[in-house]
Order: C-alpha cells, then structure tokens, then sequence
C-alpha cells in the first residue's frame, strides 16, 4: 500500500503539472466579433493652431523708451489698428526740425527779398543797349562795348548760379525735413492690425537701437493648419467635413470643414498642408496648440467594422474553435479607430484586436472578449 501511495502521489503530481503547463500555455486572445455599423473614411493628420497675421515689433531708429502699452514679459494686451505700442523719446528730433524750419522760412525770405545780383544785371543790360545806340552812330567805341557785353554776360552767369544753389539749398531743406519727420514718426510704434500684444521685450528708459526686436503682436483670426502625407491627399477637397482634437482640450473633438488646399507640397518631408475653419469659429484657440485632425473623405453605412487596430496591414487574425487563423482581407473604408472590411471576414467572426502582431497563424489561443474574461 505505502509503496502504491509512493508510486502513484508523483504520478499524480506530474499529471497536475502537466495539465497547468499545457492549459495554462495557452495565450489569451483580447477579441471583438465584427459588426455592422457606419464607419467615416479618413486620413490622419497633424494639426497647428496659427495667427493669421503676426506682426513683429522692430525699432526703425535708435532712442530712448519713454512709453509701452505693457509691462516687460507682462499679460497680454488687446490693442486696435494704428494704436500706440511703444513710443521713444522724440525732443531732439523735434528741436532739429523746429531749426530747420526757421532757417527755411528765412532763406525763403531772403531769396523774396531779391537777388543784387539780378539789379545789377538789370542795370548792365539797359547800360549796353544805350551804348549800343551809340556804337551804331559811331560815337562809342566797339572794343569798350564789347567789354560791356562781357560784363552782362557774366551777370547773367553769376545769377544764373545764384538760382541753382537756390534751388539745391531748398532741396536740400526739403530732404532734411523729410528725413527728420519720418524719423519722428517711427519714434512711435503703432499696431497695423487689430490683435493681442503677447509680449513686449522693453521697458521705459531702455535705449534701443535701429532694427531690435522689441516684441509681437498677433491677430485675433486663427488659422488650423492640418498637415497631411502626400499620398493621404489624393481624394482631398474643399468642403469635407474634419474632426480636430488639441491636446490642451483634451478628448474633446471640434467638427469643421476644409475651406482651402495648399498649392504645393513640400519635397523635404513630402506632407502637404490643408486649412480648416470649424463649426465654433477659430479665434477661441491659443497659437501654437497643436492635435491631430481626420479629413472625412465619406462616410459608409451598414459596413463590417472591425477596430483599426485589428489591422496588420491588409491582415487580420481570426479565432476559430480555439486556433489563431491569419487572414488577408480586403480594406474598405477606414479612419483612425475604425476600418471596414469589403471581403474575407464573415459578420460575427471573432477577431484578435490586442497586440494581433504576437500571434502566429495556427496557434491554439483562448479567447476573451474584449472587456471580459
């Protein structure tokens, strides 16, 4: 009896054993059955949120800061079309201009005043033509009235060159006002748009000089820009409806429409870019957030779905009594979460969606639907 009871205990471990190994070898298989439903045919992309206009804040001329619309790195500023941004200090400037002004209007005064030169050439050429008379009577020399039409000659040379310098010194006051008011003007920084100044890099009494950049304004529209691999834009066009989600907004998902294509793609990555305007409008969006975005091509009703992560590739795997059977089927419509299978699986198989690509075709596995066990 005891050696039956010797014999017989690790036979019956072994068989224990045995039994544990072989079931519980066997892997499980996370599975869904297909079904039936609507499935929106898709292609991925990557999304941006964009100012439709930015406008960076650069100093035209060098100076003094005597006044901003915000503090330095402080909260951004809504501002409108041709307000005041950053002023510098401009009395220098306005005191060079206050003289040049004055100077001008006595030049100008001066030149109304008359020219001596002018009377005096007046008074030469009624001189000459008296002596002229003369000439032509034979009681004045001709070798002295030549000497008095080389003076009038000289006259009018000489006043001649007195209006060309005239002429050159009321150039130049014109250019040096000019110059003086343009850069009085750019003292002040003024907004080209309606918008939010998100940061100014300068506080009074700073000195800046010419071609800083002193900080950025940026509108109020917004741009989503969905960025697509170039073989996923064939099919693409204006009108079709796109779901976004942003990271910073969670799961989330805005609905819209593709208002325009880019008209070129471009060759270093391949990608092609999109733009979007969404059903709530774009402003409400932070530039610089970033999601992702699906470009529903169509939608198709009454399809046999299975999750898109079921697919490797044009295959699947399939469970049938207990054994891992890999199958190519034929792709239909398909979108990040779903794809629907046009031939090779039957409504109300069971297919792996977990991990399908650890599997081997002909496996024995077992079987958990998704969700249970």
């Amino acid at each position: 009896m005891k050696f039956l009871i010797k014999i017989g205990l690790p036979i019956g471990v072994l068989s224990a054993l045995t039994w544990w190994f072989l079931v519980g070898a066997i892997p499980e298989a996370i599975v869904i059955s297909a079904g039936k439903g609507t499935v929106r045919d898709g292609v991925p992309g990557n999304v941006v949120i964009l100012a439709d206009r930015t406008y960076n804040i650069v100093s035209k001329v060098s100076g003094v800061i005597v006044e901003t619309a915000m503090k330095t790195y402080g909260k951004p500023v809504s501002v409108e079309n041709n307000s005041t941004l950053v002023k510098m200090d401009s009395y220098d400037l306005k005191v060079n201009l206050d003289q040049l002004l004055y100077q001008r209007d006595f030049y100008e005064k001066r030149i109304a005043a008359g020219s001596v030169t002018a009377m005096r050439l007046e008074a030469a050429r009624r001189e000459f033509e008296s002596l002229k008379t003369l000439a032509d009577q034979d009681k004045f020399p001709l070798a002295e009235l030549q000497k008095h039409e080389d003076s009038v000659r000289q006259l009018e040379t000489q006043l001649e060159q007195e209006k060309l310098t005239e002429s050159q010194q009321m150039e130049d006051f014109r250019v040096n006002e000019t110059r003086l008011r343009t850069e009085i003007s750019a003292m002040t920084m003024v907004s080209p748009i309606d918008g939010l100044l998100t940061k100014l890099l300068i506080s009074p009494g700073d000195m800046v000089f010419s071609g800083t950049h002193l900080g950025q304004v940026v509108s109020h529209k917004r741009l989503v820009e969905v960025t697509l691999n170039e073989e996923d834009f064939a099919g693409t066009m204006e009108g079709q409806q796109v779901a976004v989600t942003l990271l910073s907004r969670g799961p989330q998902i805005f609905e819209g429409n593709v208002t325009r294509l880019s008209a070129t793609v471009d060759a270093a990555s391949g990608r092609r870019k999109l733009y979007v305007e969404l059903e709530d409008g774009n402003e409400h969006f932070t530039p610089g957030s970033s999601g992702r975005a699906e470009i529903i091509k169509s939608i198709r009703n009454n399809a046999l779905l299975v999750p898109r992560k079921a697919l490797m590739g044009s295959a699947i795997f399939v469970v049938k009594n207990g054994i891992a059977e890999a199958r190519e089927v034929k792709v239909g419509a398909r979108n990040l979460m779903t794809a629907e299978i046009i031939d090779g699986l039957e409504q109300g198989e069971q297919v792996i969606v977990e991990t399908p690509h650890l599997f081997r075709d002909g496996q024995q596995v077992k079987p958990v639907p998704v969700g249970g066990k």
